[in-house]
This record gives structure tokens, C-alpha cells and sequence, in this order.
């Protein structure tokens, strides 16, 4: 079972719900991000699959948000798979400027439109296809 949850207010209404209905695998659909998304405590998701947003009205993730949940994953043995970047993407050589961007003028991370396809889906120079292990029994809330 999962939920879709694009920023971390959005987790903070809806994980607990889905944290205490048994399930072989719980997994959050952090897509679009929209915002940045922190997990922790003793209930954590089995998988969390992290995208941008496509589309003609998306709007760009910014880089440090999937490269904060890959790293929360990866300390607490949560599959992470990085689905896309969506229509926008890190871009070294078309900068845009820092108050076109929608999470403020502190961040000095370029981005560009450049399709969803061009765009790819490499985080940090790899693809992220984790995937959960599935147990042969419901966990218990």
C-alpha cells in the first residue's frame, strides 16, 4: 500500500494512517516533489520512489530534496528508486537565475526546461532503482 505525498506536510497527515494498516510493503510516492520531505521514527516506509513534475505547468524540484530522502533511505535501509527529474533538470550551462526558482533565492542550483525525456533520470551521475523487499506476511501495525 502507498500514499502520494509531495511535500512533508503532506506525510505528516497521511504516513500514520497508512502506518498502521497491515501491509507487506508501505511505500510513499514522493512525486511531484514539491517540496522537501524528511522521514524518521519507528515506523518508516518499505520503498519511497522519488520524481519531478512533467507536464506543461511543472514546476522544478530542487536537487537537494532527492538527494535529502536518498540519503534518509539509505541510512535506514529504505529502498529508493529516483524516477525522473520531470520536465526540468540540474543544468550547469543554462543557469536559471536564483529568483526564477520557486524555493527561494538561497539556492544556487541551476536549472533548465528541457523535457521530460532529456532530462533523465540520473541522481548524481547514477540511476537509483531500489526496490522493497517483500516479506511473505503483513507486518503488524
Amino acid at each position: 500500500l502507498g500514499i502520494t505525498c509531495g511535500s512533508q506536510p503532506e506525510y505528516d497527515r497521511d504516513w500514520p494512517k497508512l502506518a498502521g494498516i497491515d501491509a507487506r510493503v508501505r511505500f510513499i510516492s514522493y512525486e511531484p516533489a514539491l517540496g522537501p520531505l524528511r522521514v524518521s521514527g519507528n515506523r518508516l516506509p518499505s520503498w519511497i520512489i522519488c520524481g519531478g513534475e512533467s507536464g506543461p505547468s511543472a514546476r522544478p524540484m530542487h536537487p537537494d530534496w532527492a538527494r535529502a530522502i536518498r540519503d534518509d533511505c539509505q541510512r535506514a535501509g529504505i529502498a529508493f528508486l529516483f524516477k525522473q527529474w520531470g520536465e526540468w533538470a540540474p543544468s550547469e550551462d543554462h543557469p536559471m537565475a536564483a529568483e526564477e526558482l520557486p524555493w527561494g533565492p538561497e539556492s544556487c542550483q541551476g536549472m533548465s526546461r528541457v523535457g521530460k525525456k532529456a532530462a533523465g533520470r540520473l541522481l548524481d551521475g547514477r540511476e537509483w532503482n531500489g526496490l522493497p523487499v517483500v516479506s511473505d506476511k503483513a507486518e503488524a501495525a
